[in-house]
């Protein structure tokens, strides 16, 4: 596993940051920690985004399908 030693949200903020100036794509799919799900998604919300949070087997929110 990787960390950024802070929130661990690091690298999600800068994807998001990244992703404004993409035309070449329609969706942005980004694997979510477990534990971390809620925080993520409230990121994408910040942004302005459409998503839609796809659950694993155990019914826990791991994918983010993010609408660009």
């Amino acid at each position: 596993a990787l960390t950024d030693y802070n929130d661990g949200l690091a690298f999600y903020r800068r994807i998001l940051t990244l992703i404004e100036n993409v035309k070449e794509c329609k969706f942005v799919f980004l694997e979510m920690s477990g534990t971390q799900a809620k925080e993520i998604i409230s990121l994408a919300v910040a942004g302005g985004y459409k998503y839609q949070a796809i659950k694993d087997l155990n019914n826990i929110p791991r994918v983010l399908k993010i609408e660009l």
